[in-house]
């Protein structure tokens, strides 16, 4: 039994996504939730070219300036860069993020680039030029094919990385051309 507390519940999604809250009652302490959603989740995960942020793309500055026309269905997070996390073995139960869960905005302050939250009546909007670019404009894509679907988009990259982190050794052995180079 973990010494950590933990809650599981299942939810069932009821017709097209309109934002709510979900409250969570429990030995005197309430949790408050508020525009909760329920859709896709894509996990963008991989090296450089994944990690690549949105301000080093084509038109970053339009995009970035674009980022809160999208739609209210799209959220974004993206995990830290932590030396913690490199070489881990095991799964994770608390991550550290650099931009946190939250509706895709230009910057609040236009003198910095990245890290800038705000919340409005329980929602909250982040600065979007630090994350992936890749993940972002996925996340763009599937709020354009699936209108009603709310889809949030969760980068964990980090660039640089050895490919064998994140490739099971056995599966290469398997390709001739891999073994080679083994």
């Amino acid at each position: 039994m973990s010494a950590v507390p933990r809650m599981l519940a299942y939810i069932h999604p009821d017709g097209p996504a309109t934002p709510g809250t979900i409250t969570i009652i429990g030995d005197g302490t309430t949790i408050s939730l508020e525009d909760i959603v329920f859709g896709e989740v894509y996990v963008c995960s991989g090296q450089s070219n994944m990690e690549l942020s949105v301000l080093a793309t084509l038109n970053a500055t339009k995009e970035i300036a674009a980022a809160g026309t999208h739609g209210p269905n799209l959220r974004v997070m993206q995990v830290a860069l932590e030396s913690s996390y490199f070489n881990v073995s095991v799964p994770q139960t608390n991550l550290s993020v650099s931009i946190p869960w939250g509706h895709p905005a230009p910057p609040v302050n236009t003198s910095s680039t990245s890290g800038h939250t705000t919340a409005e009546n329980g929602v909250v909007s982040v600065d979007i030029s630090s994350m992936s670019g890749m993940c972002y404009y996925y996340g763009i894509e599937m709020t354009q094919r699936h209108k009603d679907m709310p889809v949030g988009m969760i980068a964990s990259s980090w660039g640089g990385t050895v490919s064998g982190c994140t490739v099971v050794f056995c599966s290469l052995q398997t390709h001739a051309t891999v073994h080679l180079c083994l």
